[in-house]
Formats: C-alpha cells, structure tokens, sequence
C-alpha cells in the first residue's frame, strides 16, 4: 500500500508559481493574444485533389480565432477569380450579400485573407508560421502592428508572406521573386541557404498557392488588383502594383516547404 504523501501549503504555493511563471513564458513567446482571424480564399478551376483535400485537414489554424470556411470561385480565369475573392473579403456590400447578417461581420473583422490553389500541398503548421513570420519586423525582429504595421523602431513588417514552392518547370524555379533593393527586379532569387535554417527571406514577389496577406494592404491598392499578361502572372502583377502604391513588403518562409502537384503526372514540385 502507498504511503500517504504530506504536502507541504509554502512549497506547492512555490511550485505553483514556477509553473505559471513557465507557462507564461510559453505563451508570450506563442503570442496567442494577436488577432489572427482569417478569411480562407480559394481560386479553383472545379477539379480538387485528394491529396491537396487530405492536407487542408492537417492544417493547425491559431487557438480560438475566427476563420472563415473556404471561400471559394470555380471556373473562373485565375486574375478574375482572385478580384472576385478580395472582393468577397472587402467590399462590405459583396460581404454582406453573400454571407448574409450573421455571417458579415467577421469575414468583415477578419484581419487576414489566407489564399490558395488547388495544386498546393499545404504543410499541417503552415497558417501559424505565416501568421508569425507576418508580426515579426523583417528589420529587427520585434514584433509589429497598429495602422501603420510598424515595429516600435519605426520599420515597417511584411504586408504578405508565402510559404515555398516550385514553379512546375525543368529544372523547378522556387519561387521567390526579386531582391528588395532592386525595385524592379522580379527575376527568382536563389533559396538554398534559407531553406537550410527554414529562414524568412524579404523579396519583391510571392506565389499565392499557400500565402497570408494583410487584409488593410488591399485597401491602399487600385483596381483591378489583379492581372495577367504575357510577361507576369496575376500574383507578381499585383505585389508590383501593391510595393508601388502602398510601400508593401513581401517574404517568403524557407521553412514552410508547399507542395505543388503536378495533376498530368501525379508528382510533387
């Protein structure tokens, strides 16, 4: 039979202590008090994957903040597909017409539109790393925020960030676009180093397979936000327009490795 154990009222009061001093910690460092709510947007072309469904399951979204279900628009050319989706996430009347009282105002509150396609595999951590590459400063590392989305030094943070992939290409492109002191530069920049450390890297264009972008950033930037052409697809035609009209900074997260199928030969890029 186990001996009776003696408690002891000061050194459990300490323990107590150490414990949600510990715990504390923990949750600073997770930061679990931001506003992460999130608008989900998907641009389809009417066919889905099993794989790209299996992964959405996997996904681990921020303890008890808002996301919408996926808000998604089928058969659509893809720069018109994604006007139609911002539209839904920002235009208060769009809002409200297809989501109806209930449901307006949060997709109206919510503080971040998370895109992607329907040939992405998306990692089962991936929203919550974006979220957190997308608070800390690219300058400093502190933690950003307010109107401005500033860090108390005065630097401004990322305005999108997108986890990595590949352009369905011989030899794969990664894409991660421009160097940030070159303005115009959009050529894809090389990722092997960051990719070693899972490392934030600052560029002047994402994909938006897998990509988290700051709901307050589509405000400042005209219409049509997207387009495509000959030369630039609708995601790099939009951070282009969005760095020269708004100041944006965009980044892409070396450690958030996305999937891309290809659907003809069932491979991942």
């Amino acid at each position: 039979m186990a001996k009776p154990k003696a408690i002891i009222a000061g050194l459990a009061t300490a323990q107590s202590r150490s414990f949600s001093a510990k715990s504390m910690a923990q949750y600073e460092t997770t930061k679990a008090y931001r506003d992460q709510s999130v608008a989900w947007i998907l641009a389809s072309r009417g066919w889905l994957p099993v794989p790209v469904v299996d992964s959405w399951d996997t996904i681990q979204w921020p303890m008890n903040q808002f996301r919408s279900g996926r808000i998604s628009v089928t058969g659509m050319e893809v720069a018109a597909a994604y006007n139609t989706l911002f539209a839904l996430c920002t235009n208060q009347k769009m809002i409200l017409d297809n989501f109806g009282p209930q449901y307006a105002p949060y997709i109206k509150k919510a503080r971040f539109i998370f895109s992607t396609e329907e040939d992405n595999i998306i990692p089962p951590f991936a929203v919550q790393q974006l979220l957190a590459a997308i608070f800390a400063c690219p300058d400093c590392g502190r933690e950003v925020g307010g109107k401005e989305w500033r860090c108390d030094r005065g630097h401004k943070g990322y305005d999108g960030v997108s986890g990595l992939y590949s352009v369905k290409s011989n030899p794969p492109v990664p894409m991660a676009f421009g160097h940030p002191k070159k303005p115009g530069d959009f050529k894809p920049r090389s990722v092997a180093r960051a990719m070693k450390t899972g490392k934030v890297i600052e560029v002047n264009g994402i994909a938006m397979g897998c990509a988290i972008f700051r709901k307050d950033l589509v405000a400042k930037v005209s219409k049509p936000w997207f387009e495509t052409t000959n030369t630039a697809t609708q995601d790099l035609l939009f951070c282009k327009k969005a760095k020269k009209e708004a100041d944006a900074r965009f980044g892409v997260h070396c450690g958030v490795l996305v999937g891309h199928l290809d659907v003809n030969t069932g491979e991942f890029i």
